[in-house]
């Protein structure tokens, strides 16, 4: 419920939110003294003074914040309900809501001026309740009517079919004329039968200039399959289904005008005889290889039909995966991917079979899928194998950032980072043009290997057995520009994991002075609902003296690689140099949270880690931030509306979704504990 005004309120909220995500909950709030109006009791939806379908009362009154009128109004699909209160604010302020059987919010009016109206057209039949409380607390008297409106468009043939417990159902197909959409609440469902294989149809003609009308085809647990959204004339959504089951076409207004149209829907079945492990199109209905196996003779035979087998595999084993076939029959790629079906790596080359082998960061069920990307039927055979590693270390120190003149501990474990199935640590450091580095990985227990990235990603250099017995070393490096440099720490092999110790030694500019005990900087970093990151520095002079200090985000971001840039920046005093990305604190004294928002490419996933360094006469310090880029998706799925900020009513929901553990609605993403405190970190962020 979205009660918020303020600063204050927002600090009210925030105080709620934070109560929930701790696991507290709080019971027998004592009632508060009332005088009651005509209609007490009617303080819940149990006891809610019933309009019908609609009525009018004067001098009723809510008395304090605790206290609410709940009223009671029968509407049917596509009436519109509407709500108005009439009171003097400055007796106190109050607020009005409607909510659906459930008591879950649907429109609200919040104002801090006189009177309040909502107005909403429902989606179907049913009671809706009408709350009215007070914000301010004040003992205010008010005068409330509540009307409801019918549709002006006429239901057609086949209402109601607003859900997937209503639809129509089509059998294998069918098709019907002057259909009708009325409003963006409003949609026409439509039951499909379907066997694995077959190929679901659905047109739907109408004139644009009347209505924007768009389809999806979902599955029979509403999850969204295809679709198509375009913004003109008709629409066409045509799909291979995985599984035997029902099928349902959505029909809706994006445009919310009332449109008319006819649909089609029809089924075609599959041509392919199907292989001796059929059906396995899915995660669900994969190939259970255990941990691994093969099979000869199989057969993937369209773009839309893959073949998917289950793999069993503990943290730091190895995956290989090899599918062999004749190239001249068609193209067929294979990819390797976890439990919720994200690539993790994959073959995808023009020629005769394929390869991939993967090193796996935690224990689970991994899935392997071939398919056809010529779309001609192309048969092959498959061999699947895990290599244990059944003596690696699964969690230990991580290292992220080093300055010129240190060295420090850390240990390549199974929850370190893995590129190209290499498990590392990606240890940052900030170096200046000319500098010259000697950078050192040793261990007693691991077989070492060092790879140097510059600040843009690129490769620089690497070394094996540089070092004595099996260490590594770079040495006498020149820094070639100035920036925040990638140290790959790893194992030759890409799989071990073992204790280290890293030292990194040099002359040059940066590696005099390398420490300052009066400054301190930390950072941390949230996904935001417009698809970045927001990145807020925490930079402190404890010292009694100011200091000069630039604060360094752009070698940062640089360093994270192609398509990262700094879109906006809150410099908190500090003057902003566009060029370098950086702050320029001429007498830091005391504490400053400087901050810059990062935009990111399309589609990133995973993990990067950003290095920030704070420069001054006294001496340098450094931190490193983590970007946790799958918090993205869950932020942009929590923005119901698109407008790329979380409301009050968005967070909310959100942290409902997460106490019920059930998903967003509109989507199949549920929210974790580390994820509602992600959200909540963007949601504070954005200002509320």
């Amino acid at each position: 419920m979205a009660r918020g005004k303020s600063r204050v309120s927002r600090y009210l909220l925030l105080c709620f939110v934070a109560m929930l995500v701790i696991g507290m909950s709080f019971a027998g709030v004592a009632s508060a003294q009332t005088t009651g109006d005509s209609l007490e009791p009617n303080d819940d939806r149990d006891s809610a003074t019933q309009l019908g379908s609609g009525g009018s009362y004067d001098d009723l009154e809510v008395s304090s914040e605790e206290d609410s009128d709940y009223f009671a109004v029968e509407a049917d699909a596509g009436d519109t309900i509407t709500a108005t209160i009439e009171f003097a604010d400055d007796n106190g302020d109050i607020d009005l809501e409607l909510q659906d059987a459930d008591g879950n919010y649907l429109d609200g009016s919040i104002s801090v001026s006189d009177n309040e109206t909502v107005s909403y057209t429902v989606s179907e039949a049913g009671t809706y309740y009408v709350e009215v409380y007070s914000f301010s607390g004040a003992p205010t008297s008010y005068d409330i009517d509540v009307s409801t409106e019918e549709s002006t468009s006429a239901a057609d043939q086949l209402e109601p079919n607003n859900d997937r417990d209503s639809a129509t159902d089509l059998g294998s197909g069918g098709s019907y004329d002057d259909l009708e959409v009325s409003s963006e609440e409003d949609s026409d469902y439509f039951a499909v039968e379907a066997d694995a294989g077959d190929t679901i149809t659905a047109d739907i003609f109408f004139d644009g200039d009347e209505g924007d009308v768009d389809v999806t085809l979902q599955d029979a647990s509403g999850n969204s399959l295809d679709g198509s959204y375009s913004v003109s004339d008709d629409e066409r959504v045509s799909y291979t289904v995985g599984e035997s089951s029902t099928y349902y076409v959505e029909v809706y207004s994006f445009s919310g005008a009332p449109t008319s149209y006819d649909i089609d829907v029809s089924t075609e079945e599959s041509d392919v005889t199907g292989d001796s492990l059929e059906p396995n199109n899915d995660i669900a209905s994969a190939t259970d290889l255990g941990s691994g196996g093969s099979y000869d003779d199989l057969e993937v035979s369209t773009e839309s039909n893959s073949d998917y087998f289950a793999v069993n595999a503990d943290a730091g084993d190895t995956i290989s995966a090899d599918i062999f076939f004749d190239g001249g029959d068609g193209d067929v790629d294979l990819e390797i991917q976890d439990s919720a079906g994200s690539s993790l790596d994959g073959s995808y080359s023009v020629s005769d079979d394929e390869s991939v082998s993967y090193t796996v960061s935690e224990a689970g069920t991994y899935y392997i899928e071939v398919y056809s990307f010529s779309g001609a039927p192309t048969s092959y055979d498959i061999d699947v194998s895990t290599d244990s590693n059944s003596d690696q270390i699964e969690d230990g120190a991580d290292l992220r950032s080093i300055s010129i003149g240190q060295t420090a501990d850390g240990t390549i474990d199974s929850q370190d980072p893995t590129v190209q199935t290499s498990i590392h640590e990606p240890v940052s450091f900030y170096g200046q043009a000319g500098d010259t580095v000697d950078i050192s990985m040793t261990s007693e227990t691991g077989d070492t290997y060092l790879v140097l990235e510059g600040p843009d990603g690129t490769y620089l250099t690497y070394d094996d057995d540089g070092g004595d017995s099996l260490n590594s070393l770079i040495e006498e490096y020149e820094l070639p520009s100035s920036g925040t440099y990638t140290i790959i720490a790893t194992s030759l092999s890409g799989s071990e994991t073992f204790d280290y110790t890293l030292s990194v030694s040099g002359t040059g500019t940066t590696a005099t002075p390398q420490t300052n005990d009066d400054l301190s900087l930390s950072a941390n970093a949230s996904a935001t609902a417009a698809g970045d990151m927001q990145v807020e520095f925490d930079l402190e002079n404890t010292g009694s003296d100011t200091q000069a200090v630039i604060l360094h985000a752009g070698n940062g971001v640089e360093a994270l690689g192609s398509g990262y840039t700094i879109s906006d920046h809150v410099d908190d005093g500090g003057s902003w140099r566009a060029s370098e990305g950086s702050w320029l604190f001429e007498g830091l004294s005391g504490e400053v949270t400087p901050s810059v928002t990062v935009d990111v490419p399309e589609n990133a996933q995973g993990t990067q880690y950003m290095t920030v360094v704070a420069e001054s006469d006294a001496g340098n310090v450094s931190t490193s931030v983590v970007l946790d880029l799958d918090q993205i998706g869950i932020a942009q799925a929590a923005d119901t509306n698109d407008d790329g900020d979380l409301s009050d009513s968005e967070i909310l929901a959100a942290i409902e979704a997460w106490r019920t553990d059930s998903t967003i609605d509109g989507t199949d993403i549920s929210v974790s504990n580390d994820e509602i405190l992600s959200l909540i970190s963007t949601w504070r962020a954005e200002g509320n």
